[in-house]
């Protein structure tokens, strides 16, 4: 399903724990890692040669990393800004998924490995792999790894039953064909800012919720899922679903990147977003297909 990935690497202690974090993909089919190092010379075209051999070596060693996870690894040393290369290598490459490492909202600009989360994620036009970093247990200086390196055993799937967000489901369906046995599917209904609905068009609502996503378990298990549940929670849907994720049931949150309204989001405003930037867990965005 995600035969191709680009590896965004600012060749840092904390790259290295991104790659590790990427041995839940080849259960998934995951062939192909692109290593994607960018220079940010951007108009010093003369210091590309210079500035590419100081940095091979190091590259040299992420590539071996990837290798021992099974991957065949092309290295790509861009001379440009990170994030706007990210999406070059992509779009040339033909890339399925951008995989970028993040260590979290502890600051209100999020610093992306070398470039952007904002950019990173607004701007995708293929699924991205938020990785979650964290220190070791340790706490040594520069010493990190992945919130989650094991084998992928569980599948959180927030929906708002959008179009946007039912290219995310296709992608857990592929999941659950792949192996993937558990999956939580969850639903956030905002009632208490909902006043206009009366109780019983309350219960209506959660009945039809409830079905909708008794649908989504069917195909599911179709699909080789034996362990489909159902959440229907009520409140703000960012922090249900983030706190959802910290019961440690899941793995990786997988959910489309654009809400019900199918307009142009406004970047951490959304959902999706809010979750990418406090979920505990690696989050895999799916973009609407239809946005440009």
């Amino acid at each position: 399903m995600f035969k191709t990935v680009i590896v965004a690497t600012d060749i840092s202690a904390a790259s290295d724990a991104l790659i590790d974090g990427l041995a839940l993909l080849r259960p998934l089919g995951a062939e192909t890692a692109i290593l994607c190092h960018a220079l940010g010379i951007h108009g010093h075209e003369t210091l590309y040669p210079v500035l590419a051999r100081f940095v091979e070596p190091r590259l040299k060693q992420q590539q071996e990393r990837l290798e021992r996870l099974g991957f065949k690894v092309a290295v790509e040393i861009a001379p440009g800004v990170q994030a706007l290369e990210i999406h070059r290598v992509a779009r040339e490459r033909g890339a399925d998924l951008i995989a970028v490492g993040s260590r979290g909202a502890t600051v209100t600009r999020e610093i992306l490995l070398g470039g952007t989360a904002t950019e990173v994620l607004h701007h995708a036009h293929v699924p991205v792999l938020l990785v979650r970093i964290v220190m070791t247990a340790e706490g040594e200086k520069g010493a990190f790894q992945p919130a989650v390196s094991s084998i992928l055993r569980g599948v959180l799937y927030p929906t708002d039953f959008s179009t946007a967000s039912m290219n995310a489901f296709s992608c857990v369906d592929e999941m659950a064909a792949r192996g993937v046995t558990k999956v939580i599917l969850a639903h956030v209904s905002e009632w208490p800012r909902s006043e206009r609905y009366t109780v019983q068009e309350k219960e209506e609502l959660a009945d039809s919720d409830c079905a909708r996503l008794g649908g989504f378990r069917e195909r599911l298990q179709h699909r080789g899922a034996k362990d489909v549940s159902i959440e229907l929670l009520r409140g703000v849907p960012g922090r249900e679903i983030v706190a959802l994720a910290a019961r440690g049931d899941s793995d990786l949150i997988v959910m489309g990147s654009q809400g019900r309204s199918l307009l142009e989001e406004v970047f951490l405003g959304s959902v999706s977003h809010y979750v990418a930037r406090h979920a505990s867990l690696p989050v895999l965005l799916v973009p609407f297909k239809g946005s440009k």
